[in-house]
């Protein structure tokens, strides 16, 4: 089912307010084409997955990644296991919980087939505290006097794959590319959005209606949830079971996830064309990228 957004932002707009697909003190905002009426956020895409890994590449590059540690820390005379990492199951939450047989099974949690983490927690997890240094830099040099990669082995494995690596204060590695700050962007912009704010506003007076709303428009269960509820600890409440079915009747009524997803949608668009030679560039290096990561997995 599709509707203009006119339409859609007319449904969603709390009472009293009115409202138009691009208001003249909001003239900065990108301008939305016709928006789904979304339930169920499965399968869900945006404009900037064209130039990410999907989730195979994502596991081949993880995996790819151990490995180039392995050698890295083969290389000051420590021994790296590596465990091939498995693709990570879509939760299907990125405008929150949408999935109703979910809920009424798990709450809010996600169910164990989608929590991932399979072969967490990482295999150096139990690395002597100078293996350890040597992964993450917080030693350049070894009694040995052997120099240590900035950022430890951990840094140069991204850097072999064409990450680009920064160092941050206390030692923090930070791995970047261009299409991850510019989601980090739309998502800024579509969260700071006069359109986002309106439907997070109705979805809330919705919550509050049924009874389970207690403060606050935002969409973060934890920030507002019932002071009884033994949310994510122990079993799973019937009252977290009843606040997640309820939460998702408000999503729909008031089409939370189209909308949401229309707006982030517009500001990606904005963005790649703003950078789209740099982009262009940038999907160049990461099938490069994917080439070399899988020929290392082949080689294991």
């Amino acid at each position: 089912m599709i509707k203009t957004i006119a339409a859609v932002l007319a449904a969603a707009a709390v009472a009293g307010c009115t409202t138009t697909a691009n208001p003249p003190s909001q003239a900065d905002e990108p301008p939305l084409d016709t928006v789904a009426q979304l339930t169920v956020a499965r399968g869900l895409s945006t404009p900037l997955d064209a130039y990410r890994p999907d989730p195979q590449q994502r596991a081949t590059l993880a995996t790819a990644r151990e490995l180039l540690i392995r050698v890295c820390m083969a290389g000051f005379g420590f021994a790296w296991p590596v465990l091939a990492r498995s693709v990570e199951p879509d939760t299907d939450r990125r405008y929150g919980i949408t999935d109703p047989a979910e809920a009424r099974r798990f709450g809010y949690r996600l169910p164990p087939d989608k929590a991932g983490g399979v072969n967490a927690p990482a295999p150096g997890g139990a690395a002597s505290p100078i293996a350890y240094k040597i992964l993450s830099g917080q030693t350049r040099q070894t009694t040995e006097g052997k120099h240590v990669p900035e950022g430890g082995c951990a840094a140069e494995a991204d850097r072999s794959l064409g990450f680009e690596v920064a160092i941050r204060d206390g030692g923090m590695i930070e791995v970047s590319n261009l299409p991850q700050r510019l989601e980090n962007e739309a998502r800024h912009g579509y969260k700071s959005d006069s359109r986002t704010a309106q439907v997070d506003a109705a979805w809330a007076a919705c919550m509050r209606d049924t009874g389970f709303g207690r403060a606050g428009n935002g969409r973060d269960y934890a920030s507002w949830r019932d002071p009884n509820d033994t949310y994510s600890q122990g079993q799973v409440s019937q009252l977290e079971i009843d606040t997640a079915l309820a939460d998702i009747e408000c999503k729909n009524k008031h089409n939370v996830a189209g909308i949401s997803h229309a707006v982030e949608t517009a500001y990606q668009r904005r963005l790649i064309e703003r950078d789209a030679e740099a982009l262009t560039e940038e999907k160049q290096k990461h099938e490069e990228r994917v080439r070399h990561a899988t020929e290392l997995v082949a080689k294991g």
